[in-house]
């Protein structure tokens, strides 16, 4: 979170941010700016002591979705697979409704590669439901699918997955599959799901139509 300066294309960092790693230790983070695709950022002690500087390109992790920095290593580390991935189920921190307020909750979700794009289509059958009828709700943000595609029921102590809820993910070869959550059993993760390929997406659009025509081969 920073502060963009038109004149020097400079975003200039306005926060500072606790974080608690996995020993239950604490650092206090702060981004300071992001010059020319290098971010410069800074971590100490919450005292003030033990503070290191370090930077990290956007042209060392060109074609990856994220960068990885690791406080123990005090480096950045690969994770993510030299050629991209369309899925990455993980946990992950997001802000969860909580009254009038929200707060940060650490979630077990999935999220989408670059390139790769998703919509969601709830109340639906899953085996009648068309692409066609979601196409233009195809999204790239990473967290379409998310974590709210399950929920624990704490009257019965388990975990639902709606069964009218299903995904569509378009991945970068513009190929489409359809996806439903079936087994959910917390810490065993993600035990079941079925995906049924749609094939590659092809479209034709007439210029003097607002309407895009798609088909599947």
């Amino acid at each position: 979170m920073g502060v963009y300066n038109p004149t020097t294309q400079e975003v200039n960092g306005l926060y500072v941010f606790v974080i608690k790693l996995r020993d239950g230790s604490y650092l206090k983070f702060q981004i300071q700016s992001l010059i020319n695709g290098v971010y410069t950022f800074r971590y100490a002690n919450l005292d003030g002591s033990g503070e290191v500087t370090k930077t990290i390109s956007k042209a060392d992790h060109a074609g990856k979705v994220l960068a990885y920095f690791s406080f123990a290593s005090g480096e950045t580390i690969d994770v993510e697979p030299s050629d991209g991935f369309d899925l990455l189920f993980c946990r992950y921190y997001d802000l969860i409704p909580q009254g009038a307020d929200s707060v940060q909750y650490l979630v077990t979700g999935i999220l989408s590669g670059a390139g790769v794009q998703v919509a969601e289509a709830s109340n639906v059958d899953p085996a009648t439901v068309q692409f066609q009828d979601y196409a233009d709700s195809l999204s790239s943000n990473l967290d379409i699918i998310g974590h709210d595609w399950k929920y624990f029921d704490l009257n019965a102590f388990e975990w639902i997955l709606p069964s009218d809820l299903v995904y569509f993910v378009k991945t970068r070869d513009d190929r489409v599959w359809k996806l439903r959550f079936m087994e959910f059993q917390g810490s065993k993760w993600l035990r079941s799901l079925k995906k049924t390929d749609l094939g590659v997406i092809s479209g034709v659009e007439d210029p003097s139509s607002p309407l895009r025509i798609l088909s599947v081969s």
